[in-house]
């Protein structure tokens, strides 16, 4: 019996246990949270939110999270430091009663500051909606897969969008715009100021609800756009007066930007620079081919780059005047040192040459059309010795060639014509040397004869006894050689004291 009340006993805990351990694993789960503010962690980004006050607060974002979308009312000042992570609204949305349709609503009086991370969302039409002061700090707001067509609608506010900030619109939507809308309440504007180096894709869109006129948006909204790599157009549904929202001091477009802006303005591999991005590619020694738009003073232009003036008037480049629809090759010149003649070669003046088209200048800049060559000075005889390069002045008799026809050739011609002409007369004759023939006679005439008188040296082989009578025969012909040539030669006029 006490045997069966213990089993009873652990079955009934082992159940207690298995009932609350479920329980715990929440509690652990929810103790970790997705957000903090200070050392306070939160199971949602929206029950953060709700506990901010009226002291300015950071909330920071834990890991990579889903929930429901966020709205910021007034007056809190907030900073959502996303720490490298990814909130993506994929809950209920949020907005005014019956537009319930943004990722976030940041209501006008309140400051909002979004850094450090990724908003996104596949359920929202709006990302972002915002009447709020509002800073974007190195943040990516992924509109790439929305349900409707706004990343970011700005309605009201100042906007700062700084550090590597970029903005991504889905196919066929906006990157953000500029909407004037005093009659919904928001007649103070907004005012953006775009510093980023970061990727703006998508439309930049300019309008107002049609309550006022084009001038009075101009009174109240602006656009200055210092830096930014703009992917996209800015369209502008407000009027002519859209010249005086917009001021573009720099940056990189894909649409031109040139009635945006007074600074310079070039095009250059499909793309357009304003301001510093236009002179960087200008000093640009990578640069091949540009085309100046709007110049804002003089040029300074790299070696090697075909430029073009298009900007409807003269400009100076590199201190030279260009006059419009001109095009020219910035040359990369290169300087040739001057070279000093000697008594007997040519030196030249200097002069630059460009190392890619080999055009010449002076120095100049007056083209040449051959190096400046400077003539031979030939030599300065004082003594019988050049003062300059130290050469004497006594020059040797020149070599006279030997003369065709002269008298001294039908002496030689016969030479050696009698000695090829037993050659012709006789050629299937054999030719051998007197002592040999002798030698036969003697044996045909009497054959006991025996030689009474043997050489003091007799060559080893007939290969040397050959030699050496080769080597005779070149002796002979070297002492007839120089008996003809003296005989031959002509006697020489002897002057005359």
């Amino acid at each position: 019996m006490r045997k069966r009340i213990t089993w009873l006993a652990c079955a009934t805990l082992l159940c207690a246990l298995l009932i609350a351990l479920p329980a715990a694993q929440t509690a652990l789960a929810s103790g970790t949270g997705v957000a903090k503010i200070g050392d306070k962690t939160y199971p949602t980004l929206a029950d953060a939110v709700a506990d901010v006050g009226l002291t300015p607060v950071t909330i920071t974002l834990l890991a990579d999270a889903t929930g429901d979308g966020i709205k910021v009312e007034a007056p809190k000042n907030i900073t959502f430091d996303l720490g490298g992570h990814t909130y993506n609204v994929d809950g209920t949305t949020v907005g005014s009663s019956g537009t319930e349709t943004n990722g976030f609503q940041l209501l006008k009086g309140s400051a909002v500051t979004f850094k450090n991370g990724t908003i996104t969302s596949n359920k929202a039409k709006i990302l972002i909606q915002n009447y709020s002061d509002l800073t974007l700090e190195n943040v990516v707001l992924d509109g790439s897969n929305l349900a409707g067509p706004y990343t970011l609608s700005l309605n009201n506010g100042k906007v700062n969008i700084t550090g590597n900030t970029s903005i991504l619109a889905k196919k066929g939507g906006v990157a953000f715009d500029l909407y004037y809308w005093p009659d919904g309440g928001y007649s103070d504007g907004v005012q953006v100021t775009v510093n980023t180096t970061g990727t703006i894709s998508g439309p930049i869109e300019l309008s107002h609800d049609g309550t006022t006129n084009a001038a009075a948006v101009a009174d109240h909204n602006s656009l200055t756009i210092e830096n930014i790599n703009h992917e996209g157009t800015i369209s502008n549904n407000v009027g002519e007066d859209v010249n005086s929202i917009v001021k573009i001091n720099g940056g990189t477009f894909a649409d031109e930007p040139t009635k945006y802006t007074g600074d310079t303005v070039v095009s250059s591999g499909g793309d357009y620079y304003v301001g510093k991005q236009a002179n960087d590619v200008l000093s640009n020694p990578n640069t091949k081919e540009v085309t100046v738009l709007k110049a804002n003073g003089p040029l300074t232009v790299a070696d090697g780059i075909e430029l073009t003036n298009s900007t409807g008037s003269t400009i100076t480049v590199n201190g030279n005047l260009i006059e419009d629809n001109f095009s020219l090759l910035i040359h990369d010149w290169e300087e040739v040192a001057a070279k000093a003649p000697t008594c007997t070669e040519a030196g030249h003046g200097a002069y630059w040459e460009c190392t890619d088209c080999h055009m010449m200048v002076d120095n100049n800049g007056n083209a040449l059309t051959a190096v400046p060559v400077i003539p031979a000075t030939g030599h300065s005889y004082q003594n019988g010795v050049c003062t300059v390069c130290g050469v004497r002045e006594d020059v040797p008799a020149p070599v006279t060639p030997p003369k065709t026809g002269d008298s001294a050739h039908p002496l030689l011609w016969s030479v050696v014509l009698l000695a090829a002409l037993p050659l012709w007369l006789l050629p299937d004759a054999e030719f051998g040397g007197a002592d040999g023939q002798a030698e036969e006679a003697i044996l045909e005439l009497q054959p006991d004869y025996e030689p009474w008188f043997e050489p003091i040296l007799e060559p080893a082989s007939g290969e040397v006894e050959s030699l050496l009578f080769a080597l005779q025969a070149a002796i002979g012909a070297g002492v007839v050689g120089f008996v003809l040539g003296r005989i031959t030669k002509k006697p020489e006029k002897r002057e005359q004291g």
